[in-house]
């Protein structure tokens, strides 16, 4: 590879190795297993509706949204405007 790939092969690798980068890793699982917990149990979404590429793709935009809009309704009536963290590798060391 070329001498500017491996600068920045290096680079990210040590971003993602790095405590914050860990933790940003660890969050983004649990946030996603999360977001399709809440889709398939908590809205009692387990399939699509419609066949064909467009409409599933319609249909899963909307899914979306109504996820969105939720999460921004108990935001505001909790007055929660903080993203949701999840523990670091810190505080499980600690």
């Amino acid at each position: 590879f070329t001498e500017i790939f491996e600068k920045y092969r290096l680079k990210s690798l040590e971003n993602i190795t790095s405590n914050e980068g860990i933790n940003e890793r660890v969050n983004r699982s649990v946030q996603a297993e999360g977001a399709f917990s809440k889709l398939k149990e908590g809205l009692k979404y387990s399939r699509f509706k419609h066949k064909g590429l467009k409409n599933i793709l319609s249909e899963m935009n909307l899914m979306v949204i109504a996820m969105n809009l939720n999460t921004l309704t108990y935001k505001i009536l909790n007055k929660d405007f903080n993203p949701t963290r999840y523990i670091s590798v810190e505080e499980k060391v600690a």
